[in-house]
């Protein structure tokens, strides 16, 4: 066999491995999607309690319909995330897994205040 055929030979049996691979496994679980919720931001957060479980994928979904300054931005200090919020544009934070306990956000004045209930699982 010359060196030509065995590189040939060797090529096609890695691409055919790498093929019958592919298309034998069992395809992945694709990952749910994380939930969204929404959260108004009309004088105050709305809501202003969110529960979610331990380890649940959440995506924050921030709608700012207040146009006064207090409310231009969300802090949530323990997660050390700052995000701005213009008015009418939905803003979207992807949180963290969480561990069970509480996470407080509020406005840059702190005089919105909220604060997502971390569930431990059963």
């Amino acid at each position: 066999m010359s060196l030509q055929s065995a590189i040939f030979s060797l090529l096609l049996t890695a691409a055919t491995t790498s093929a019958v691979t592919f298309f034998a496994l069992p395809a992945r679980a694709e990952e749910a999607a994380p939930r969204e919720i929404e959260i108004v931001v009309d004088r105050g957060y709305q809501p202003s309690t969110i529960v979610i479980q331990e380890g649940e994928r959440v995506r924050l979904k921030f709608l700012r319909k207040d146009p006064s300054p207090c409310a231009r931005e969300v802090v949530f200090p323990s997660l050390d995330l700052r995000r701005d919020l213009p008015v009418n544009e939905p803003v979207f934070l992807d949180l963290p897994a969480l561990p069970p306990g509480e996470v407080v956000f509020h406005c840059g004045m702190k005089m919105l205040r909220g604060t997502i209930v971390v569930e431990a699982r059963r």
